[in-house]
C-alpha cells in the first residue's frame, strides 16, 4: 500500500483533577514497518525533486529528471517507475515516468533516457497514481480512471452534492488528495469523496467545504473535518460510524490534567495519528496558568482493534512535557511548550516534534534527538511528504 500525509462533545457537569496515573510504557509499534507504503519510497531508496536517499534516510545523491526551465514534482515511485510532474509558466504540466531497475549496488538505477509521457494534466483539478493506476479529476467535475497498462479510461460524474457552484471559474474548482490506498483515492475539496478502483465508483464522505485531518490504513479512514468530530470509514463496507463520544474526551483528559469544564470545552482536534495498535488524537486545549491563557497540545490514544477506552497517553505527553519544559526553564525562559511543541508525524517507531526546531522520539530507544537535514530521520519523512518536515509542518 501507499500512504500519503476527531469527536463529538455534549456538555460535562463538573471539571476534574488529577488521577495518579502509573502506567508502563505501550510497545506500540510494528517492528516491520515498511518505507515503501509511503509514495516518495520504493524498497530501496527515498525520493525528492531534486535528490534521493537510500531507504535509511542516509548516502543522498543528486537527482536531475530534466532541463532547468520547468519545475519538477516527483508524485509517486515503486520498484518498477519513478513517476514526475513538471510544470511550466502557464501553470500546466505534464505526467511522466521514468523505468527503475536495480543495480549492482542494490539501489535504483534512473533510466532518464527512457522517460515516457503519460498525460497531459492541464485540465485535471487534481491527480495521483495508485499502482498501475492514473486517478484524477477532469475540470473538477468528472472523475477519471485510466489504466496505464491497458490503456482503458473509466469517467464517472462527481456527485451532485459535491459539485462546485456554476459561478466558480474552472481553474478554481480543485480537488487534492488527503489520502490513498491499494484500491482507493480519498478526495477533498468541495466536500470529501471516495474514489474506487478499478471501478471508478465515487461515493460522498462530507457535503461540508472543510481542511479534513485523516489518517488511514488500506481499509479504513479516520478524519476529522470540523475539529470537534471524529469518524472512522470502512472503505470494504462503504460505512460511516464515530468513534469517540464527548464522554470519552473529557474522562481522557481529567486522567492527567487538573482541568476546569471551560478547559474541557476548549479542545479542538489538531492532527490524527494511527499505527498497528492504536489511534492518536492530537488535541489543542486552552487552559489557565496563573491567570495567563496558554495553549497545549495533548495526546489520547486507543486501542484500534478492541476500541477500548479513549486514555490520556502517559508515554508520548510525557516526551512532549519532559523534553521541553525542563530545557526551557533551565534556560530561564518561560514555559512556551503547550503553545510551541507538538508531534507532526510518526513513522514506525520514529515520533516528529515540531518546537523552536524540529526533534524525532525514538519510541524503540525511548530517547528525543533534535535533528535536521544532515540527520537520516529528517531524511526519511521525504518518504511521505516530498517537501519533508517542514512541508508537513
Amino acid at each position: 500500500m501507499k500512504r500519503t500525509l476527531i469527536l463529538i462533545l455534549f456538555v460535562l457537569l463538573v471539571g476534574c483533577g488529577t488521577e495518579n496515573l502509573i502506567e508502563k510504557p505501550q510497545n506500540i509499534f510494528s517492528d516491520n514497518t515498511v518505507l515503501e507504503d509511503y509514495p516518495y519510497a520504493n524498497s530501496t531508496d527515498i525520493y525528492t525533486s531534486t535528490e534521493r536517499y537510500t531507504i535509511d534516510g542516509t548516502n543522498r545523491e543528486t537527482l536531475y529528471l530534466g532541463t532547468d526551465e520547468l519545475d519538477y514534482s516527483v508524485l509517486y515511485v515503486n520498484d518498477e517507475w519513478l513517476y514526475y510532474y513538471d510544470a511550466d509558466d502557464e501553470g500546466t504540466g505534464t505526467l511522466r515516468r521514468i523505468p527503475l531497475h536495480k543495480g549492482k549496488d542494490g539501489r535504483d538505477v534512473v533510466d532518464i533516457e527512457k522517460k515516457e509521457v503519460i498525460r497531459d494534466t492541464q485540465h485535471e483539478k487534481g491527480f495521483t497514481i495508485v499502482g498501475n493506476y492514473y486517478v484524477g479529476i477532469s475540470y473538477g467535475t468528472v472523475g477519471i480512471l485510466h489504466n496505464m497498462d491497458t490503456g482503458e479510461t473509466v469517467r464517472q460524474n462527481i456527485p451532485e452534492e459535491l459539485l462546485y457552484s456554476k459561478n466558480i471559474e474552472g481553474e478554481d474548482k480543485k480537488w487534492y488528495v488527503l489520502a490513498q490506498g491499494n484500491d482507493w483515492v480519498l478526495w477533498g475539496g468541495n466536500g470529501m469523496m471516495l474514489q474506487k478502483i478499478p471501478s471508478g465508483e465515487i461515493s460522498a464522505l462530507e457535503e461540508e467545504d472543510n481542511t479534513a485531518t485523516v489518517a488511514s490504513d488500506n481499509n479504513y479512514i479516520i478524519y476529522a473535518v470540523n475539529k470537534h468530530s471524529c469518524y472512522q470509514y470502512d472503505v470494504v463496507k462503504n460505512k460511516k460510524k464515530a468513534i469517540v463520544k464527548a464522554e470519552q474526551i473529557g474522562k481522557a483528559l481529567c486522567q492527567g490534567l487538573d482541568i476546569s469544564q471551560n478547559e474541557i470545552d476548549s479542545f479542538s482536534i489538531d492532527n490524527i495519528m494511527v499505527n498497528d495498535y492504536r489511534i492518536y488524537l492530537q488535541l489543542k486545549v486552552k487552559t489557565i496558568q496563573k491567570n495567563v491563557i496558554e495553549q497545549r497540545y495533548v495526546i489520547l490514544s486507543q486501542n484500534r482493534e478492541e476500541r477500548g477506552v479513549l486514555s490520556y497517553d502517559t508515554q508520548l505527553n510525557s516526551v512532549l512535557k519532559n523534553n521541553f519544559v525542563g530545557k526551557e526553564k533551565k534556560m530561564g525562559k518561560k514555559t512556551i511548550y503547550r503553545e510551541n511543541s507538538s508531534f507532526v508525524l510518526n513513522i514506525g517507531e520514529l515520533w516528529f516534534i515540531k518546537s523552536k526546531h524540529y526533534y524525532c522520539y525514538d519510541e524503540k530507544t525511548d530517547s528525543v534527538k533534535e535533528i535536521d537535514k544532515d540527520d537520516r530521520e529528517w531524511n526519511i519523512c521525504y518518504a511521505v511528504c516530498e517537501g519533508g518536515l517542514e512541508d508537513i509542518c
